[in-house]
């Protein structure tokens, strides 16, 4: 498909100067055969106004051919965000796993190893003795939590329904930053609102209905949300030293 595009591009820069050439050719004539009587007249006219009438349609035809390939070029790159867009939660989940392995072949790291480990990742062993230990760990992670993206990916994750058919997942709700619902009218949707500061999207919720998926504090967290979270954590918090880029397309 890719050579195919690119071969489209090719002849319609060659009709391009193709159609260029042929009015750049057919001009002349006309002017000479429009200053001239009799035969003449004709013998110039008519040719110029073929060369200049062919050269203006393959005009046309290579610049509608490069609009309609570009359209397609955007399309298809658009399309590969949107995939990095689905796919940057599953990479992150990936790349913990792997570091999960790895962490077993640690002691076998020499001195150098270790202290280029420890350049690289300044944060990494405190993070993996936070995990090893089972400390709190919101405080690696909470900065992708004011992200809508990164929050509708978590949603997702956790099995919960974005939004409904009236509401969007994002809007100006009352309720700041992200937040789902355990039970009433909206029971398992989740929400992000926005306009909020950072205190204010991160605060804890003391509500019957509304709950915030990733505090783990809250008792009122349903336990297959908590227990899915659980397993996240994790991987976001490794995020932190990793930062693998989020790249994703708002709907």
């Amino acid at each position: 498909a890719q050579m195919t595009e690119e071969s489209t591009k090719n002849a319609a820069k060659i009709a391009f100067g193709i159609s260029i050439s042929l009015i750049m050719f057919g001009i002349p004539l006309v002017i000479i055969g429009s200053r001239t009587t009799g035969e003449d007249n004709l013998a110039m006219l008519i040719p110029g106004a073929i060369f200049m009438g062919i050269g203006a349609f393959t005009f046309i035809v290579s610049v509608i051919v490069r609009i309609n390939s570009g359209s397609k070029s955007k399309s298809h790159s658009s399309s590969k965000t949107r995939d990095n867009s689905d796919n940057w939660l599953a990479e992150v989940i990936k790349q913990s796993k792997i570091i999960e392995s790895q962490s077993l072949n640690l002691e076998l790291l020499s001195d150098h190893e270790r202290l280029s480990e420890r350049m690289k990742f300044p944060n990494k062993e405190k993070i993996e003795d936070d995990i090893k230990m089972n400390r709190p760990l919101q405080k690696w992670y909470l900065n992708l939590l004011l992200d809508p993206g990164i929050s509708k990916m978590i949603a997702i994750y956790l099995g919960l329904e974005i939004g409904n058919s009236d509401y969007d997942f994002e809007g100006d709700w009352r309720t700041k930053g992200f937040y789902a619902y355990k039970s009433g009218k909206y029971a398992g949707q989740a929400y992000f609102g926005l306009e909020g500061t950072t205190a204010e999207s991160l605060e804890p919720i003391d509500d019957d209905e509304e709950y915030r998926p990733w505090d783990l504090n809250n008792p009122n967290v349903p336990s297959d949300i908590r227990k899915r979270f659980q397993k996240l954590e994790p991987a976001l918090a490794r995020n932190n030293y990793l930062e693998i880029p989020v790249f994703y397309l708002e709907e």
